[in-house]
């Protein structure tokens, strides 16, 4: 299970590198950010950990179930709860907050077979997911497929601004639709109300600090992390040249260029279905 996890990680990291604002693994900055978003939450004990854990993966409460407290380096306790199904065929390992009893990181371990529905439907399968969370407010900005799974990320939107600082990551199997992976430490972590999304520049300006030889396709107001770790109002802008698509992300109110990325895939992202 644990080599199937660092698997998934790998995965999921190399699916990010696309949002290089948004930390696909766990550092210990958002370990330290997450810790005091659960300081003064309730403290939970073992069982109902163990409970929370079970309903987050849609599983009876049932099923053979252990939990192991996290390291002594973590800033913030919880549990390692591992779940056995009652078929035998499939394993879950979960990451909790021992307050508040937060979903860190999920993984399901089992040998995955031909798939038999397209990254679309998993998108949706992911969405429900999500939404069955309670999670509503966000968007699907990326998918890719990883062999047997398909990976999505989701951003929460305000006011028509993504935040890609709480992104969450969902893994689907392709061959029943079933959840394999869930990553939601920076959402948990770093989700909250911001008030000032407002930017200086308009778009047309924005637009026009472009290289002339690129074609904006398509744009969005993003809040991302810079490369000193602040948080900044950006222009998200997928524009196209010579064949190739970029990401450039550039400063909403002074217009500098925050990053810029050659996108990986071949096809465009930027008629990404919108949730």
């Amino acid at each position: 299970m644990v080599s199937s996890f660092k698997s998934i990680d790998q995965k999921a990291k190399g699916f990010s590198e696309n949002n290089w604002n948004d930390d696909a693994g766990f550092s210990l900055d958002v370990n330290k950010r997450l810790a005091k978003v659960v300081k003064d939450k309730e403290e939970l004990s073992e069982e109902e950990i163990i409970k929370k854990a079970k309903a987050f993966l849609d599983l009876p409460n049932t099923v053979d179930a252990k939990a192991e407290k996290l390291g002594e380096g973590m800033p913030y306790k919880g549990y390692q709860v591992v779940i056995e199904d009652s078929d035998g065929e499939r394993n879950y390992m979960i990451d909790m907050t021992e307050r508040g009893g937060l979903p860190v990181w999920a993984l399901q371990s089992r040998d995955i077979t031909e798939p038999k529905i397209g990254l679309n439907e998993a998108s949706e399968r992911a969405k429900e997911f999500l939404e069955d969370k309670g999670i509503t407010d966000v968007q699907l900005v990326d998918s890719k497929q990883y062999d047997t799974i398909g990976t999505f990320q989701f951003v929460p939107v305000k006011d028509d601004v993504r935040l890609y600082p709480d992104a969450l990551i969902v893994e689907i199997a392709l061959d029943d639709g079933d959840l394999v992976g869930f990553k939601g430490a920076n959402y948990f972590a770093n989700h909250r109300e911001r008030h000032d999304l407002s930017p200086a520049l308009t778009l047309d300006d924005a637009l026009d600090e472009l290289h002339p030889n690129l074609k904006s396709r398509e744009e969005h107001l993003a809040v991302i992390e810079n490369q000193n770790g602040d948080e900044v109002l950006t222009y998200e802008i997928f524009a196209t040249m010579n064949g190739d698509t970029y990401r450039i992300y550039l400063n909403a109110d002074t217009g500098f260029e925050e990053e810029v990325k050659r996108m990986q895939e071949a096809e465009p992202v930027y008629d990404v279905d919108v949730i």
